[in-house]
């Protein structure tokens, strides 16, 4: 009886050992993992918050600018204004109190949002864009401890803004964008429109 313990005992204990070093193994793969989606997310969170120098909000002082870009996303539709991401591609000074360029066009890049307090605005994903007004940074709410907002908008990329009364400052010049992604949006647009034609007070 002794004899088969100490023989099985035998048996057991490689067995025992390579459990072990398949567990330290597999524990020494986990702390790499882990140590490499660190370094990553240290990178990531570095390369996001890096801005460029020709970065659209380097230049949100609130002055007067005229904006060449494109619509990142089919536009947000509220009840009194309509929202836009637009793609920075180029700005251009405008003369203090008149509508004419100095003539000091610029390329620039990153996001701005763009604000129309005007219901009706006939803009689309994809779209190249021409508009005017002033440009200012995002900021946050005035509430200590409160909600980053510019910071909420800097992690999407989006560090200016601007805003405009009414569409007929904004001239499309023309079109850039995916063809599945434009069908799409035309057929989420359409279904939008008869939506609101629906509810608006003139069917009633």
């Amino acid at each position: 009886t002794v004899s088969l313990l100490i023989l099985s005992a035998g048996f057991a204990l490689p067995r025992f050992n390579k459990k072990r070093e398949e567990k330290v193994h597999f524990s020494r793969e986990a702390v790499i993992s882990l140590f490499v989606l660190f370094i990553f997310g240290f990178f990531y969170i570095q390369w996001k918050n890096s801005v460029p120098q020709n970065d659209i909000s380097s230049f949100a002082d609130g002055r007067r600018v005229v904006i060449t870009g494109r619509v990142k996303e089919p536009p947000l539709f509220y009840p009194n204004r309509v929202v836009v991401q637009v793609e920075a591609r180029g700005m251009d000074p405008l003369s203090p109190n008149t509508s004419k360029t100095r003539g000091m066009w610029r390329p620039v890049t990153g996001t701005l949002r763009l604000t129309v307090y005007q219901r009706d605005v006939l803009l689309s994903y994809g779209d190249i864009i021409r508009f005017e007004g002033r440009l200012k940074t995002i900021r946050s709410f005035r509430n200590p401890g409160g909600f980053d907002y510019a910071r909420y908008m800097g992690w999407q990329g989006i560090r200016a803004s601007l805003s405009v009364s009414q569409s007929a400052v904004i001239t499309k010049i023309g079109e850039e964008a995916n063809p599945i992604l434009k069908m799409f949006n035309m057929g989420r647009e359409t279904f939008r429109r008869t939506i609101d034609n629906s509810l608006s007070p003139r069917s009633a």
